[in-house]
């Protein structure tokens, strides 16, 4: 299961290198295909966790499918009215936190990259919806400039952490 979310999770961030590098025509068609296939690690993450933190794990598997039928439907729907991104940027905002509380026990040294990067992307979205919604103009290269760089920086470690799962877990023969 591990494995199956170090490759959603990398693929996403290959996609999403592309589109910050090349500007494809069908670039979006890609970021909303890995966005789909990142339900993989997300879910993987809510069964692994169930046991631990249930209501975590289970909050945060049913944000993180509202984030993506929202992003789908964003992305489909022409002429959406632009408080649609309040329900894709809360929904993930959710997701993050109830997985940064899902995965904040883990026993492992290196136990703190799943939910530093979850805390990190909830504070990266709180400053997106700041920045959207709330007139936070300071805070708006989150929506621009600094975009890519903090997709780099969510989800390197998270693809860090389920690399070092996965092989934790073969290790250990499960």
């Amino acid at each position: 299961m591990y494995t199956a979310g170090a490759v959603g999770i990398l693929a996403f961030l290959v996609a999403q290198t592309f589109q910050e590098f090349a500007h494809w025509a069908w670039i979006p068609f890609a970021i909303l295909a890995t966005i789909i296939w990142l339900l993989v690690p997300y879910t993987a993450l809510a069964i692994t966790r169930f046991q631990q933190t249930p209501m975590a794990a289970v909050l945060g598997l049913i944000c993180f499918i509202v984030f993506v039928l929202s992003e789908w439907v964003a992305r489909n729907v022409h002429d959406i009215d632009p408080g649609w991104h309040f329900v894709t940027m809360s929904s993930f905002l959710l997701a993050s936190i109830a997985f940064a509380v899902a995965t904040w026990r883990d026993t492992e040294r290196w136990h703190w990259l799943a939910p530093a990067a979850f805390a990190l992307n909830a504070l990266r979205l709180s400053g997106r919806i700041a920045s959207t919604f709330g007139g936070v103009t300071w805070l708006e290269p989150l929506n621009d400039s600094a975009y890519y760089p903090f997709v780099l920086a969510v989800n390197g470690p998270l693809l860090a952490w389920f690399v070092l799962k996965a092989r934790a877990s073969r290790d250990a023969g499960l």
